[in-house]
């Protein structure tokens, strides 16, 4: 077996291709063949050529065998991922309901100093952002338009140095009209 070398491999069957293709053009298959000086009988090429054949064929099977296992538990960690995927989004839509509910409770604050509340043009006295909302809703327009108008916002620097709320007032500052000034607070407040 020495003949058929790895590196000799393709020169070999080559020659052993030609060598056959002879005796089969004349019907006579001889039971010895010659390559390179060496005698070797056609059985052993037979069984050369099956075994080399039947490993081939094997390591194959067995390599379209592991990918097969390969992607069956890439699937698997898939499907997987996108579970964990799927419940993150649910626990994280639950939280941030979660979250949503208890916002209003972290923006309860009240003013008690009675010279920090915001007095209204009415007399009406504020102390929160509720306190806020809930009488912009019910007030006047002429009193809205006394406090918010095209030359100041009067609540601005209350929400912003009393009760602490930049971004708010922030959001605030350019609004002019009370819908959506009541729309903001809401938005706050929820």
């Amino acid at each position: 077996m020495a003949l058929f070398s790895k590196k000799k491999k393709v020169e070999d069957f080559d020659l052993l291709r030609d060598k056959l293709g002879n005796f089969s053009e004349t019907k006579h298959i001889p039971n010895h063949i010659t390559l390179d000086k060496s005698d070797i009988s056609l059985k052993e090429i037979k069984e050369f050529i099956d075994k080399d054949v039947d490993s081939k064929f094997e390591v194959f099977i067995e390599f379209l065998n592991e990918e097969k296992n390969k992607r069956k538990q890439l699937e698997k960690e898939l499907k997987l991922l996108r579970e964990e995927i799927k419940n993150s989004s649910n626990n994280f839509q639950n939280n941030k309901q979660e979250t949503k509910r208890q916002v209003p409770k972290i923006n309860k604050i009240v003013v008690k100093d009675e010279d920090l509340k915001f007095k209204l043009k009415n007399g009406t006295k504020l102390s929160s952002i509720d306190d806020l909302y809930n009488a912009i809703t019910k007030m006047d327009d002429n009193v809205f338009h006394h406090h918010v108008n095209s030359e100041r916002n009067d609540f601005v620097p209350w929400i912003q140095q009393i009760i602490k709320r930049r971004i708010l007032a922030k959001r605030l500052e350019p609004v002019k009209e009370r819908n959506e000034f009541v729309k903001i607070l809401k938005d706050f407040l929820e």
